[in-house]
């Protein structure tokens, strides 16, 4: 493992490879600190020292990865950024979701974002171009994917999208004092047939979420940061 060139980091933290591949697209000065047990990616930004971690998977792994980093780094914020499901109707493909609320799916815990991280994100994805949406995310400990599973989800919890991170890594970050924010790109919508759409077609998907991944988080990281 490598040291980074700076002590207090704004992280990044991407659950699978082409996620943290469409994170690092947005940066220059990419260097590789750590591969085992879990990759680390130190870029260089002029507002922020940032670094990239891949945590794996589900919320077991996530956990592990963030308290991994956070023994042995500094970090001033954690943004967990990804793909995730629609919950909600009406949600497309390709939409983004910035949460105002993170909830954990087995007790609905809440997390609260940190404002300031939140409204840096909201503001990065209208220089994007794009359009946030808004509503709150579930963190599941398994994919929901077919049509009611999902609006069991959606009417249980009232969140827009799920994904299988963001809320574990929130409860890390919590118990480090360490503010976080969730940025999370939709794969998929809520299936128009009973059943979930086939792997290819998820597969069609990940295009169009790695480039709006990638433009947010350039469009963030080339701003002021509202870090704390």
């Amino acid at each position: 493992m490598q040291k980074p060139s700076s002590s207090a980091h704004l992280v990044f933290c991407a659950a699978l490879a082409w996620e943290a591949r469409a994170v690092l697209a947005s940066a220059s000065g990419i260097r590789r600190i750590a591969r085992s047990p879990f990759p680390v990616w130190q870029v260089a930004c002029a507002s922020a020292p940032t670094l990239v971690l891949r945590t794996g998977m589900g919320p077991e792994r996530a956990a592990r990865a963030a308290e991994w980093f956070l023994e042995r780094f500094e970090a001033v914020a954690l943004i967990s950024a990804g793909c995730a499901g629609a919950l909600a109707p009406g949600i497309e493909r390709a939409a983004v979701v910035v949460p105002h609320l993170i909830l954990r799916d087995v007790d609905l815990a809440p997390f609260l974002p940190d404002v300031g991280l939140q409204r840096g994100l909201v503001e990065a994805v209208h220089r994007a171009q794009l359009k946030p949406r808004e509503g709150s995310l579930l963190t599941s400990g398994r994919p929901i994917l077919n049509r009611k599973a999902r609006q069991r989800a959606h009417v249980r919890s009232g969140a827009v999208a799920v994904d299988m991170e963001s809320a574990t890594i929130a409860a890390v970050a919590r118990r480090f004092e360490i503010p976080f924010a969730g940025l999370r790109v939709i794969l998929d919508p809520v299936p128009k047939q009973p059943i979930a759409p086939p792997l290819p077609w998820l597969l069609k998907s990940i295009p169009d979420v790695a480039r709006h991944l990638t433009a947010i988080t350039s469009a963030f990281l080339r701003a002021d940061l509202p870090l704390p």
